[in-house]
């Protein structure tokens, strides 16, 4: 019984640290930070993107510039 018990309370920890749903195109208007699977805001010049693609560094003096003024969703390199 023990073990029964100490097994579910792994499953349900793990559960539990999971943070939400994985990052996609449907659940991240920034852009999804490789290796952690986390939704990044898509503005800053080492995580650059949006609609819920993987985040890009922006090269040489490129800046990430937002989507548009008006929207919080992501940016692109310029």
């Amino acid at each position: 019984m023990r073990t029964l018990f100490f097994a579910m309370a792994v499953v349900t920890g793990l559960i539990s640290g999971c943070g939400g749903p994985p990052c996609s195109t449907s659940t991240c208007d920034g852009c999804c930070e490789m290796g952690t699977n986390t939704c990044r805001s898509g503005r800053d010049t080492s995580k650059c993107g949006r609609d819920g693609a993987f985040c890009v560094q922006c090269p040489g003096s490129q800046m990430c510039v937002a989507s548009s003024p008006a929207t919080t969703s992501g940016g692109s390199c310029q």
